[in-house]
Order: C-alpha cells, then sequence, then structure tokens
C-alpha cells in the first residue's frame, strides 16, 4: 500500500476533479467527514464543500495553498474500496486531521484501486494542521496501520539482496536503490536508509564475499541474448528521457535517466530492468541489468552491447511481426524462459522526502525510484504524476 500527498494548492482542484471522475462514473464518494450541518443538506454540489473548505481556510490568511490532497493506493486488487477507505481515514487521524472536513473518493477506472482524500490544512480554530516531516510521517503512519515493520522488512529485502549474483559493491547498491533505499557508507559498510531513517547495515566483508562467490550463467545470458535481439524488433530501443508531468499538463525532464518502450516491454514481460548510465550533459555511455528471475545483476555488455541494442532498427508491420516470428526456429522457445515469477515491485512513494531529520547526521539526499508509479490511472497523471519524481542524478548512473 502507497500513500502519497500531493502538492498543496490555494484552490480546491481537488474536488473538482474528484467530481469530474464521479460524473464520468469512474469514482464514487465514499465518506465525507466533520462538514457539520452541511451534511444534513440533501444532494450537495461541489461548490458546496469547496465553499466549507474555504470557509475554514479564510480564517488563517498567511497560509496561501490551503489544499490538502493525498491519494492511498494498493497493488491491484489487494485492498476494497471499503477497507481503502477505513485506513484512509485511519491515517488522517494519525496525521492531525482527524477532526478536520474532508472527502474521501475511491477510484474504479485503474489496475490499482486506490482513494483521494481532499481537505484544508487549516483547523476550526485557525490554526495550521502540522507539516513538519509530513511525507516521512506519512509513510511511517502508513506502515503502522497496516503493520509493516520496517526494519523487518530492510533485513529481508538485504537478505534478499545478497542471495543475488553480482560482481561489483555498486551492482549491489544498485538492488537496494532500486527498492528505494538510500546507502550510506560507514567505515565497514553501508547503511540502509528508508522512511528518513537507518535500518539496518550491511559489512563490507559479507559484500565482498559474494562477491567471490557469483556464480554466471551463461545458459541464462545466451536466453537473454536472444530476447533482446527478438523484441528490439518490436519494441523501440530509442532512448528517451524519464519526465516528471507538472500542472498544466506540462512536464519537466528527469537529468540522467532514460528509458525506452523496449526496456518497458522487458520489465513488464520478464522482470528484466535496464539502468542506463550517463554522466551529466553527455550521451550514455553504458547500461546494467538486473535479472530478477535469475537473481542476477549484469554488465549490459554481457548480454548485448550497447550500441548493438540502441542501434535503430525499421520495427516490423504486425504481418511482418507474425511471420518473423512462426519462421524464427531459434527463437521458438525463448518466451518460455522464467519469468518474473518472483519479481516485485519496490514500494512505490516509500522515498519521498521533504525535511532532513536532525537526528540521522551526514544525511544523504535521496534519489527517487525511477519506477514509482502511483497507480495505473491515466486521468490521475495531471496530479499524481507517472513515475513521480525529484530531479536528481541518480547514484547508479556512475555503475
Amino acid at each position: 500500500m502507497v500513500i502519497k500527498i500531493l502538492k498543496a494548492a490555494g484552490v480546491y482542484e481537488g474536488i473538482r476533479y474528484n467530481t469530474r471522475k464521479i460524473e464520468s462514473d469512474k469514482a464514487e464518494l465514499m465518506k465525507t467527514e466533520n462538514f457539520g450541518a452541511l451534511n444534513a443538506l440533501g444532494t450537495l454540489r461541489p461548490e458546496d464543500y469547496i465553499r466549507y473548505l474555504e470557509l475554514i481556510s479564510a480564517q488563517n490568511t498567511r497560509i496561501r495553498l490551503p489544499q490538502f490532497h493525498a491519494v492511498l493506493s494498493a497493488k491491484g486488487k489487494s485492498f476494497s474500496k471499503t477497507q481503502l477507505t477505513k485506513v484512509a481515514g485511519e491515517w488522517m487521524k494519525a496525521m492531525g486531521y482527524g477532526e478536520q472536513p474532508y472527502l474521501i473518493i475511491y477510484h474504479k477506472d485503474t489496475q490499482n484501486n486506490h482513494v483521494h482524500i481532499v481537505s484544508t490544512r487549516i483547523n476550526k480554530e485557525g490554526k495550521k494542521i502540522s507539516s513538519a516531516y509530513e511525507k516521512i510521517r506519512a509513510v511511517r503512519e502508513l506502515n503502522k496501520l497496516i503493520g509493516l515493520n520496517e526494519k523487518l522488512k530492510a533485513k529481508t529485502d538485504l537478505e534478499k539482496a545478497l542471495g543475488y549474483n553480482f560482481s561489483t559493491t555498486a551492482q549491489f547498491m544498485m538492488l537496494l536503490e532500486a527498492q528505494g533505499y538510500i546507502l550510506q557508507e560507514k567505515p565497514d559498510g553501508l547503511y540502509l536508509v528508508k522512511y528518513g531513517k537507518r535500518l539496518c547495515s550491511v559489512k563490507s566483508s559479507q559484500i565482498q564475499a559474494r562477491i567471490k562467490e557469483r556464480q554466471t550463467d551463461q545458459k541464462r545470458i545466451a536466453q537473454l541474448r536472444m530476447v533482446f535481439e527478438k523484441y528490439r524488433h518490436h519494441y523501440s530501443s530509442k532512448l528517451v528521457p524519464m519526465t516528471v508531468p507538472l500542472p498544466g499538463g506540462r512536464s519537466t525532464e528527469v537529468t540522467g535517466k532514460y528509458t525506452s518502450d523496449l526496456a518497458v516491454f522487458l520489465r513488464e514481460k520478464f522482470g528484466v530492468e535496464l539502468f542506463f548510465h550517463s554522466s551529466e550533459g553527455k550521451p550514455v555511455y553504458g547500461y546494467s541489468i538486473i535479472d530478477h528471475s535469475a537473481k542476477q545483476v549484469l554488465k549490459g555488455s554481457e548480454v548485448m552491447h550497447r550500441d548493438v541494442l540502441l542501434e535503430p532498427v525499421r520495427l516490423l508491420s504486425e504481418k511482418l511481426q507474425t511471420e518473423y516470428l512462426n519462421n524464427s526456429e531459434t527463437l521458438a522457445d525463448i518466451d518460455d524462459i522464467d519469468t518474473q515469477e518472483d519479481y516485485h515491485e519496490p514500494e512505490e512513494g516509500s522515498n519521498h522526502f521533504e525535511e532532513i531529520p536532525e537526528d540521522l547526521p551526514e544525511y544523504i539526499h535521496p534519489t527517487p525510484d525511477v519506477n514509482i508509479s502511483i497507480s495505473d490511472d491515466i486521468d490521475d497523471e495531471a496530479i499524481n504524476g507517472r513515475n513521480r519524481r525529484k530531479k536528481k542524478k541518480a547514484r547508479t548512473n556512475t555503475r
């Protein structure tokens, strides 16, 4: 389950946005709380809720952006609309919004069930609800509600990462960074940082021991090479910068982050992730592969040279694709290779930070995970942002 606090706003567009979803039968109003006498009235319009929130917010004119808007999302249909609504209500109490007027709207037109929560940051006494360490607290409070033991989860993820085959410390770090962890170096190893705090550590000797034990699966590498060769004729390998959606339908590029249609397909179909490396302002000089099915990290050149992978090829028409597949004896069985059965997506939204905790010295600023997506709601992109992240160069660019 993921919680995402959206950017504060000066007008309650979040209500109009969700109302439009309801009117198009893509959403359902699940709960209205603490609206006083307003709830006793008949059918209410969006303007009624907006005016009520504006009336509360007007008691503190120093706060120019009073709208509070958050999204609680579950993986697939793992939580029902009723369960999400209950968790959202409890989460609002934990965040100090239990007495605030708020609405919970369930969106039902996506693969991932999720609810929107809209409220005001100003209470009825005219005081602002605390936003200190807000995004860190948001995740921590949600973890408490769903019973997630953060330290135990970090130790489990660390053990899983140590179970992969990798040839360098940088590749090992990439495994953990892909799951949203920040790696903080210490004299004899690494700290794993998440949710704004250190959760566990790993000794350099453990990492080096795993590197020495690395076993190269040449059969698997050959299979991957065949997969790459086959599907680069079906999906474009042209690199495009990852972008961050902005209000008003605009977007901005993320420095040093690239993807392609082929990369997206390989991840979704086979659990094979491609990480492209570049220096700031310079072209991509290489790439790495995390093969979750075979639990290994590879240099891209071990499978296919960067220039070959990125070489423009004329994509086959649908008819030619069919003929190509039917006549490719050497490639006929490559779709039977292990896929991402054991692959689990990184926790979404777990590494979005606003402030640096005072109790965490030498804190390293986080680089948000490139694969994060709060939901599959296309209409939500203007507000939530698909793959939303800060504009920073990832540490993995130097791998």
